[in-house]
């Protein structure tokens, strides 16, 4: 039995890890985002890219513990150059207490790039599994649809968070803003989480949002993050020609035959 290092597969498609026993809750990992080593004998779910017919583990990743190493080869630089394109949103939720100090119960990430749409796309985005019902989750919501990760283009005005609470209680939504390349005018200035029952609104890069329910639910369309007022652009590093002329409609949502009107190119305003 080995470990291996995630940052040697030959994909950067999110992988979904099956937590400790009893096994029915998944989390995910990026090779783009996380550095991460798969335990021995632990449960793993990769989407194979449009693009790829296959996925190699390569030989170097296996190791006998779970030190991480550093790598210096083509998918490392590869994956910094991506990196240079996110900014990436880790939302988590916590059970608030007064005798001890919050505790993580679940977690989500919003990716926004240039790179994706507005619709499920395969290989970037992680869809939200879960084996039981029961469990306390955390998950954004598109189009009716539960990622775990849930990559966006820059365009995208807002996400839905929803939840599911096992029990009732006190709990809290906080927000980590990661970047590595998109400069601070890229950020929004802002991240207004909206509570649709109480009408209240809280900026997630400064505060965290503490709120109560009375009993087990699903809350799918309480809250509301605002990411930006759908036009903010987060430049493309070295993106290719093809990619750059490609139009985009104010929802993210590519044009092949554009009609008069305003769209997104280049990751910029466009007006035909």
């Amino acid at each position: 039995m080995v470990y291996f290092d995630i940052e040697h597969l030959d994909t950067d498609n999110p992988i979904l890890i099956s937590k400790s026993a009893p096994y029915k809750t998944f989390e995910a990992v990026s090779p783009i985002d996380d550095k991460f080593i798969l335990s021995p004998l632990n449960a793993f779910l990769i989407q194979r890219g449009v693009t790829q017919s296959s996925v190699t583990f390569h030989p170097e990743g296996r190791q006998s513990d779970d030190n991480f190493s550093f790598t210096n080869n083509s998918r490392a630089l590869r994956r910094q150059q991506l990196r240079l394109q996110r900014i990436v949103y880790d939302v988590a939720l916590q059970r608030h207490t007064e005798q001890q100090a919050d505790v993580q119960l679940a977690s989500t990430r919003i990716i926004v790039t240039p790179r994706a749409t507005e619709q499920y796309d395969r290989g970037q985005d992680a869809p939200f599994i879960s084996l039981d019902d029961n469990a306390t989750a955390l998950y954004s919501r598109t189009a009716g649809l539960r990622y775990s990760f849930n990559e966006l283009p820059p365009t995208t005005a807002t996400v839905e968070l929803g939840t599911h609470l096992a029990e009732a209680g006190s709990y809290t939504l906080s927000m980590n803003v990661r970047t590595r390349g998109a400069s601070l005018s890229d950020i929004p200035s802002h991240l207004w989480l909206t509570d649709s029952e109480t009408g209240s609104q809280t900026d997630l890069l400064t505060d965290s949002y503490t709120f109560t329910v009375s009993e087990p639910c699903t809350l799918n369309s309480r809250f509301v993050l605002q990411l930006s007022d759908g036009v903010n652009a987060i430049p493309c590093i070295e993106a290719s020609p093809q990619q750059s002329d490609r139009l985009y409609d104010l929802q993210g949502r590519r044009i092949d035959t554009p009609a008069k009107g305003f769209y997104i190119k280049g990751h910029r305003k466009y007006v035909k």
